[in-house]
């Protein structure tokens, strides 16, 4: 019999939310000590084991607290992203509003592990009516007919799509938008990497960058590079760029809030991250800051949703 038997259940609770707090869900280890006591191990000496990374084993089963989870509207796969802080933006000598580097504490949330689909986005379509995607300015950008999109793409990400698109799409498959510290934390981790796989450059890890318009054939299946974030989130950097929640302003981090900032009440235009592998290695930064038109349809930016636990 473990140690946690002689925890109420509200304690049980507590200490999961703990370890969900500090980001430590992905370092337990099991441990049992079956001669200790309450008196020997209480709710304070018990968080301190906790700290080191240790847990025994019914601890997990404690809350209901999952790594992964199936939206049933539109079938993505989403991964937890752990409440607590990470270092959002830079001092480097990048551009200016990437600075200054600001902690920042977010709530958890789950991220869609892939960046929506060709499939996704028709099934979207067929339920409600949306137009279906076009290249703003240039025909020659289009895959879509009102027919759907060419055989073989299925699992390809969604691009010529407006940031009111990509909105309507999350609220419609229950989710949202991910703020731009949401995005930024999923891509980056709390080690402040320079890419979501590390530092490496993407061309040393297989990456592609720079590349040119190849029609269909342009961006590769969803998850092809397996190259995850620190939480396995996968495409964060290549393949297309993705709209996020906020408005873009290039002083906001000079005074944006230290807890779950949500981006400036107004704008003109909405943030672009990720890079996509038509840019250069430069804009495929997890830091990097882009931004559009909310109602240009690009053929670089595609998006993903998140939600809440």
């Amino acid at each position: 019999m473990s140690t946690l038997n002689n925890l109420t259940q509200k304690e049980k609770n507590f200490l999961v939310k703990r370890i969900i707090n500090k980001g430590q869900h992905n370092m337990l280890i099991a441990i049992k000590k079956p001669r200790l006591s309450r008196k020997i191990i209480n709710l304070k000496s018990f968080l301190g084991i906790l700290m080191l990374g240790l847990v025994i084993p019914d601890l997990c089963s404690a809350a209901d607290f999952q790594a992964t989870k199936i939206n049933k509207r539109d079938n993505s796969e989403m991964v937890i992203v752990p409440a607590g802080e990470f270092v959002m933006g830079t001092n480097k000598v990048y551009y200016n509003d990437e600075k200054p580097a600001h902690k920042v504490y977010l709530a958890a949330y789950y991220i869609d592990k892939h960046e929506i689909t060709n499939a996704q986005y028709l099934k979207f379509v067929k339920a409600t009516g949306q137009r279906i995607p076009k290249h703003s300015n240039d025909p020659q950008y289009d895959i879509w007919t009102e027919e759907g999109f060419p055989s073989g793409l299925d699992d390809h990400p969604i691009f010529d799509v407006s940031w009111k698109d990509a909105d309507s799409y999350c609220k419609w498959a229950g989710k949202r938008l991910p703020t731009e510290a949401e995005w930024e934390k999923a891509a980056r981790g709390v080690d402040e990497r320079l890419y979501p796989w590390g530092n490496q450059p993407p061309e040393s890890v297989g990456v592609a960058v720079a590349g040119q318009w190849e029609g269909n054939q342009t961006y590769k299946p969803v998850g092809s590079m397996k190259l995850g974030s620190a939480y396995g989130a996968l495409d964060m950097a290549g393949n297309v760029a993705e709209w996020v929640a906020d408005w873009y302003d290039p002083e906001y981090y000079r005074k944006s809030p230290g807890k779950n900032p949500a981006g400036p009440e107004t704008g003109f235009y909405k943030v672009v991250r990720g890079g996509s592998s038509l840019n250069v290695r430069f804009y495929l930064r997890s830091i990097d800051r882009d931004f559009d038109n909310t109602g240009n349809r690009a053929k670089e930016i595609g998006f993903r949703c998140v939600s809440s636990p």
